[in-house]
């Protein structure tokens, strides 16, 4: 009887995949991480000082918690992009690989060759994917941003509530990302799967917006014959509030949505009780 315990590389569902990653932060590192955890082969192309988090509250020299929950199983490679050899490196590890991903500021990528159009003509069988705070069309595209300034200007700040002045409040400062690099990760493997069929490489792209919308999702829906009037309606009355000045508390309960809340939030609440916080979902 075999006493060798069985290999389960070949169940991975990406066994085989080689990923270079140009990422850092949140996004394109965590993204890179879910595949490396179902398998792939993750090479972290890094600046020579490393990607930010290594440094924030360090347990060892360049190792800290935020960087360690992003970045697990993967391979570093330091390297000055902007070094004149650095193309013949970049190259090098392209050539054998299935998946690159990066999360640029808008524009780098194409001062650097890594920009999709480019990495396509030379390997057509690459998946090149691609992070940006407000996607790659609209007035927005070309702005610089990170997960803080995309809640606030996609309204997702808004559920967290207000301070006592009315300042909103901030909440996770890095919901979006998570999202995003979920997202784009769902991307990659779609890419993937319709690359076995096709020899294909493809394009894949998410975006912090995108992100931030959907989890805004149940604040968004709009159905223009139901909610169209009772929207145009409200955008008055809360136009009138304002102009007497009526605080944001007042604002908020004034609104439709809020007091069909107010009903729900005896089924779905918190509730204080003799012996701690009890928490109650009634969906039925």
């Amino acid at each position: 009887m075999p006493t060798d315990a069985p290999d389960r590389g070949s169940e991975q569902p990406f066994d085989g995949i080689r990923v270079v990653e140009f990422g850092q932060f949140v996004a394109v590192p965590f993204a890179a991480q879910l595949l490396s955890e179902g398998g792939a082969e993750v090479l972290k192309v890094e600046a020579l000082e490393g990607d930010p988090t290594r440094r924030l509250a360090q347990l060892a020299p360049m190792e800290s918690r935020i960087y360690l929950s992003r970045n697990r199983g993967k391979r570093s490679l330091p390297l000055h992009l902007r070094h004149e050899q650095a193309p013949l490196i970049i190259d090098a590890v392209l050539g054998r690989a299935d998946v690159a991903l990066m999360n640029f500021r808008p524009g780098l990528a194409q001062q650097l060759g890594l920009d999709a159009e480019t990495l396509r003509a030379k390997y057509p069988r690459l998946i090149v994917a691609s992070v940006t705070p407000f996607g790659r069309y609209g007035p927005d595209a070309g702005l610089a941003g990170m997960d803080i300034v995309v809640q606030a200007r996609s309204g997702l700040m808004v559920a967290n509530g207000r301070q006592g002045d009315g300042r909103p409040l901030s909440g996770d400062p890095v919901s979006a990302d998570y999202m995003a690099a979920m997202s784009l990760a769902f991307g990659i493997a779609s890419a993937l799967f319709r690359r076995a069929n096709t020899g294909q490489g493809a394009e894949v792209h998410a975006s912090l917006m995108q992100a931030a919308m959907t989890l805004n999702n149940n604040q968004m829906l709009r159905v223009e014959s139901a909610d169209g009037p009772i929207h145009d309606e409200s955008r008055q009355e809360l136009a009138d509030m304002r102009s007497r000045g009526a605080t944001y508390s007042e604002q908020r309960m004034a609104q439709p949505s809020a007091r069909a809340r107010i009903m729900a939030d005896i089924y779905f609440r918190t509730y204080t009780t003799s012996d701690g916080w009890l928490a109650v979902a009634g969906g039925s």
